[in-house]
């Protein structure tokens, strides 16, 4: 996360970490007790993740803290690396996690949702804070609001990959999502029940805080996806 600050200690209690065969690094939310919503490029070709519930500090051994490994998930059968068509994957945890109140699951936006253009959108995420190539990844989850924008400014920026399936944000001063954040939630605040609107697909080449727009699977787009291969209802 570019331009943000320091997320109070489990205040996203949805938020998880995925560690992909031992050194690939995305967020994730926690849906249900036993699935995490994710990227497909995070997931794609994997064989094993290592799945982090109720952390804040991730380095720091908190109680609070829940850690699984498993080898099951789903890529959205449309994902296309070179477009980032579809970026959207389900994890399964090896079985039902408990809630606790560092450990809860996220609404999803149904099919229904408004498309978010002007409304404050937040990004959490323990990614890189700034661009460099000797940053890294951040101890302690970290957020950050920004504006939704039109389909149509973003694909000024990004041409015709940008479909109604993506949600971009207005990254204007260095505001938004960086490396390492991939997977995670982005999430709107309905009258203080937050629903995850959008996952962390990609940002410009350039820089997280170059101010070009950052680009999010909308997840209203894929709820009956979602649905039909977890069970759930959305």
């Amino acid at each position: 996360i570019v331009g943000g600050v320091e997320a109070v200690p489990h205040e996203f209690p949805w938020q998880v970490a995925v560690l992909i065969d031992g050194s690939g690094f995305c967020g994730g939310s926690l849906i249900s007790p036993d699935w995490v919503l994710t990227a497909a490029h995070c997931a794609d070709g994997a064989n094993r993740f290592s799945i982090t519930l109720g952390a804040h500090d991730r380095t720091a051994n908190e109680p609070s803290q829940v850690t699984v490994s498993t080898t099951t998930y789903t890529v959205h059968p449309g994902w296309n690396p070179s477009t980032l068509a579809d970026d959207i994957a389900l994890i399964r945890l090896p079985s039902p996690v408990a809630f606790t109140p560092e450990i809860a699951p996220i609404c999803l936006a149904p099919s229904t949702e408004s498309n978010h253009v002007g409304d404050t959108l937040l990004v959490s995420g323990w990614g890189k804070t700034a661009d460099g190539i000797l940053e890294g990844v951040s101890p302690v989850l970290m957020k950050v609001t920004a504006p939704g924008i039109t389909t149509a400014e973003c694909a000024a920026v990004y041409g015709d990959i940008i479909t109604d399936n993506i949600l971009c944000i207005d990254t204007t001063g260095g505001r938004g999502s960086c490396n390492g954040d991939s997977g995670g939630p982005l999430s709107f605040d309905n009258a203080g029940v937050y629903n995850q609107v959008g996952i962390v697909s990609f940002g410009a080449r350039a820089g997280c805080a170059d101010g070009f727009p950052a680009g999010f699977t909308r997840v209203s787009s894929y709820s009956q996806w979602i649905a039909d291969t977890t069970g759930l209802i959305i």
